[in-house]
C-alpha cells in the first residue's frame, strides 16, 4: 500500500515529479485511461420520496392496521 511506502516510491511508483508535477502528456494519458477527476453524486431525493421512505417501517404498518383495526370496530358500535 502507497501508505506504507517512502515519498521516493510513491513518487516513482505514480512517475510524479516531485518538484514539477506530471508532464502535460502524462496528464493527457492519465485522462484518457481514467477520465476526468471527478465525484459522480445521486439524484437528490424528491419530498414525495423522502416520506414514501418514511413510511417503510414495521412499526407504521402495525399502527396503521390497528387504526383501521379501531375505526372498523367504532363503526360497528354505532
Amino acid at each position: 500500500m502507497w501508505f506504507n511506502k517512502s515519498t521516493e516510491a510513491v513518487l516513482e511508483e505514480f512517475k510524479v515529479n516531485l518538484t514539477t508535477g506530471l508532464s502535460e502528456n502524462e496528464v493527457i494519458q492519465r485522462r484518457e485511461k481514467n477520465g476526468l477527476n471527478e465525484l459522480t453524486s445521486k439524484k437528490p431525493k424528491t419530498l414525495f420520496r423522502i416520506f414514501l421512505s418514511q413510511l417503510n417501517n414495521i412499526m407504521i404498518y402495525i399502527l396503521i392496521g390497528a387504526a383501521l383495526i379501531s375505526g372498523f370496530i367504532g363503526n360497528k358500535e354505532k
